[in-house]
C-alpha cells in the first residue's frame, strides 16, 4: 500500500467527517448525517488496520497479527472504560461526559505520540520510517546540548 493511497484514503475519511457534522446540525439531514459518519470511521478503520498490516509485513519486525491485537485490545479497554462512564453519567451531566472523554483523548493521545515520535528515522531518500518495534522498548533520547554561548540562564528559584 502506497503512503499516497493511504493519505488519500484518510483524506477522503475527513471529508466524510466534516459531511456528518454538517448532516448532523439539522434533524431532516441527521440520517444522511450518520451515513457520513459511519463511512467516514470504516474507511478509516479499514485504512489503517491495512496499514499496519503492511507496516508490520514489510518491516519484518512484529507479526501483523499481534500488531492488530494491540490495537484491538485497546479498543476493548478504551470501548470499556467509555461504556462504564456513559452508563453512570445522567442526561444532565452530558458536558461533564463530554469533557471526560475529551481528557481521556488527549491523555491517549498524549501517551501514543511519545513513542512514536522517538521511532521515527529518517531514510536515504528521505522517506520517515516509524519503527514498530522501537516503540515498545525505545529508551528516551539524550538530551540536545547547545553551545553555551546560547544557554539560557539556569533558574535557581529566587529572584
Amino acid at each position: 500500500m502506497s503512503i499516497n493511497l493511504v493519505v488519500l484514503l484518510y483524506l477522503v475519511a475527513s471529508i466524510c467527517f466534516i459531511q456528518a457534522l454538517k448532516g448532523l446540525s439539522h434533524p431532516t439531514t441527521s440520517i444522511r448525517g450518520n451515513l457520513f459518519g459511519m463511512s467516514g470511521m470504516a474507511i478509516a478503520v479499514v485504512t489503517t488496520a491495512a496499514l499496519i498490516f503492511n507496516q508490520a509485513t514489510q518491516l519484518g519486525q512484529v507479526d501483523p497479527v499481534q500488531g492488530l491485537g494491540w490495537v484491538l485490545l485497546g479498543l476493548v479497554v478504551g470501548g470499556g472504560a467509555g461504556a462504564i462512564m456513559a452508563q453512570r453519567v445522567e442526561m444532565t451531566k452530558m458536558p461533564e461526559l463530554v469533557a471526560f472523554m475529551h481528557s481521556m483523548i488527549g491523555l491517549a493521545m498524549n501517551t501514543a505520540a511519545k513513542p512514536i515520535m522517538l521511532c521515527i528515522k529518517a531514510t536515504s531518500s528521505g522517506i520517515l520510517v516509524i519503527s514498530t518495534r522501537c516503540a515498545m522498548m525505545a529508551p528516551a533520547p539524550p538530551p540536545i546540548t547547545r553551545p553555551s554561548s546560547t544557554q539560557p540562564m539556569p533558574c535557581t528559584g529566587s529572584t
